[in-house]
């Protein structure tokens, strides 16, 4: 299945900038990327767990998806990334068995913008962008990449997929 990836609303020259995203707590962190079927084939082995995941790698005191190059702040496999690392820091998410748009406002850059008309308009961008039958299909079938609800992530829009 081939898709068109979301436009990015944060500037890469602030996420080249930044020391949040691709690190984690845990070695088993539920904020870890989900991997579609897909993702799994294109990706080397040697990256994924038996879990399906990415296989986080220990670095001081946190734990580094494998991808990410520490010297740059670049992803290895940013032009064949992961469907959710595409939408990140915006997410899929479900909680009693509805499934949402969220955000996760971690994301330094959304704190100053979350209620902008940018963020806003970005965010119908979005939802259209999800309603795509081919994107539904993606999701629907990689179930996966829908996360449990975290306290961390704000609701936005539930999603429809029928």
């Amino acid at each position: 299945m081939i898709f068109m990836e979301p436009k990015q609303f944060v500037p890469s020259k602030f996420c080249l900038s930044c020391d949040v995203c691709c690190r984690f707590s845990e070695a088993d962190s539920a904020w870890s990327p989900a991997l579609t079927d897909t993702d799994i084939l294109k990706l080397p082995k040697e990256l994924i767990n038996q879990k399906n995941k990415f296989e986080l790698k220990s670095y001081k005191d946190v734990y580094l998806c494998p991808c990410f190059r520490l010297e740059d702040n670049r992803c290895r496999v940013y032009q064949s990334r992961p469907f959710d690392c595409s939408l990140y820091p915006f997410l899929l998410v479900k909680k009693d068995n509805k499934f949402f748009l969220g955000v996760d406002l971690k994301c330094p850059f959304l704190q100053d913008k979350q209620n902008s008309h940018e963020f806003q308009g970005f965010v119908k961008y979005l939802l259209a962008f999800l309603g795509q039958e081919d994107i539904k299909e993606l999701i629907k079938i990689n179930p996966q990449i829908i996360g449990d609800y975290q306290e961390d992530v704000i609701f936005l829009q539930e999603i429809n997929l029928s």
